[in-house]
């Protein structure tokens, strides 16, 4: 009994000294690992096997090597073996004669206790008898609001180039831009190439178009000392078509589209056969359709254009409210407020339109409903304190089952000298513009289409801060911006944003000259 515990005590001592553990007291590591060793190495030409190693200076942490690391030209029978402060790499196929081998190990190598990076460590051989040396470096150029991570940026020889390329996202060398578009290949041959680079939000190697975004540039390149390429990074071009009804409220269904909003020319709703009346609603990027929920049956099927069919099943919901929005929370100077509904107004009670100075002082207000049959425009006297506009119980009513519950907005008077202006000022407009405002959140605010030949515009009525400007040349003149799109080889439509944020103070105008 004595002799297998001395055994078990001496296990116990074995496993605890074969444990990689952080050691105690000191500072904190904050170096990276180290190169120890390469076998062969690094630069070795006319590479004599079918695998290397390389050592550190400190053990690492474990990753499947083979297949995070990138590798150009690619190996697709790349194999790893960790070994706690080496890893060793072997391959089965035939490599390319008189080709220039680059390992890119990205950000993989970093040590076991803290994590620190080696970041760019690259290992490189030749199967013949020269390094390769030439370069191509370039910028992907975001030219929308909305962040992007890391680029997958891949060169394809001309030779090597087909229609289906970028769906394959397929290459010769690959290489990762940094997180401002910025990349960098070495090590290339002499040659003709097609570059692009797309998102990998999903890390499947591959470039998914329904929710990625690419760039390509048109014409090829040679790799040389200098070569240098800038180009644009968008979202692939979609046609605008409707692709789903959704039965989305008691009497609403509303038509899912992609790319903008597809141009109706008939519009028919049945069920079994049978023709529905129905009102057509198109605001905030929404097309919906507001039906009879007593006349319809289970299954319903919208026609668009005679040539797009949209079955749908309804869904049991509950008889809804009718939803009020202000269209701006200030009101200048004598101006009245407009409020929008989200039906159609058939009835407005209005002695249930109230209207309070600090929700005691009831002040008297005129109510109307606007000839859209959706909007509600309340008149009050003037107030140097906010508003609150009260709708009561029921004085909306669109049918007898549908109609709003209380709604109170707060509503603040303000003078014209409480707001700012933004005069924008273009010397040179061969095509038409579309001017936007973007708040310094990156929130899409007013947008305007200036024509050719119009130097000027202005955005007027805005509250004092910070704000982002950018317009949109429209090259094929349809008021919108148009994408780039792989299909059609096509370059999105150039988009100039203005440098810096512009800072507007109350009661002035300030002038942006692009």
């Amino acid at each position: 009994m004595k002799q297998l515990s001395i055994i078990f005590s001496f296990i116990v001592l074995f496993v605890s000294c074969a444990t990689i553990t952080s050691p105690s007291g000191g500072e904190k590591d904050s170096d990276p690992p180290q190169l120890h060793s390469a076998k062969p190495e690094i630069g070795t030409t006319n590479f004599p096997k079918n695998s290397f190693e390389v050592s550190f200076d400190e053990f690492i942490a474990r990753e499947d090597f083979a297949k995070q690391i990138l590798v150009s030209p690619e190996i697709e029978t790349l194999k790893s073996k960790y070994y706690g402060k080496k890893i060793k790499f072997s391959w089965d196929e035939k490599l390319l004669e008189n080709t220039t081998y680059t390992f890119q190990f990205l950000n993989y190598i970093k040590d076991y206790n803290e994590g620190n990076i080696l970041a760019g460590f690259l290992y490189t051989f030749s199967t013949g008898d020269i390094i390769d040396s030439l370069k191509v470096s370039g910028e992907i150029v975001n030219k929308t609001y909305e962040a992007s991570e890391e680029l997958k940026v891949n060169l394809v020889r001309v030779a090597d180039f087909t229609d289906s390329t970028y769906v394959k996202s397929g290459f010769n060398f690959g290489t990762f831009s940094d997180k401002h578009g910025h990349f960098d290949f070495t090590y290339l041959p002499k040659d003709t190439f097609f570059i692009y680079g797309y998102e990998d939000k999903n890390l499947n190697k591959r470039w998914d178009e329904e929710d990625e975004r690419i760039a390509f540039f048109s014409d090829p390149i040679e790799s040389s000392d200098s070569t240098v390429v800038v180009f644009d990074l968008f979202m692939e071009d979609r046609p605008a078509k409707f692709i789903q009804a959704k039965h989305i409220a008691f009497n609403k269904i509303e038509l899912v589209y992609e790319g903008e909003l597809p141009e109706v020319e008939q519009i028919e709703l049945y069920s079994y056969g049978e023709r529905l009346p129905f009102i057509q609603i198109e605001q905030d990027e929404t097309f919906e359709l507001i039906f009879d929920e007593s006349v319809a049956k289970d299954s319903l099927c919208v026609f668009v254009n005679k040539t797009d069919t949209l079955p749908l099943y309804k869904v049991g919901y509950k008889t809804p409210k009718i939803e009020l929005a202000v269209k701006s929370e200030y009101v200048v100077d004598n101006e009245k407020v407009i409020l929008k509904a989200d039906y159609p107004i058939a009835f407005l009670d209005t002695s249930r339109v109230k209207t309070f100075i600090q929700n005691d002082s009831l002040v008297e207000n005129t109510s109307r409903l606007l000839e859209d049959g959706f909007s509600i425009e309340v008149e009050f006297s003037n107030s140097d304190y906010p508003v609150n506009i009260v709708f009561r119980d029921s004085a909306l009513t669109y049918q007898d089952s549908i109609y709003n519950n209380v709604f109170t907005k707060a509503v603040i008077r303000k003078s014209l000298e409480d707001f700012s202006i933004i005069q924008c000022v273009f010397p040179v407009n061969t095509y038409p513009l579309i001017v936007q405002l973007h708040s310094d959140k990156d929130e899409l605010l007013r947008e305007q289409y200036l024509d050719v030949g119009s130097t000027k515009m202005a955005f007027e009525r805005i509250l004092p801060g910070k704000y982002k400007l950018r317009y949109i040349i429209d090259k094929n003149k349809d008021k919108v911006f148009t994408s780039g799109s792989i299909k059609a080889l096509r370059q999105p439509e150039p988009v100039i944003k203005y440098k810096g944020e512009v800072q507007l103070k109350p009661n002035w105008i300030t002038e942006i000259v692009f």
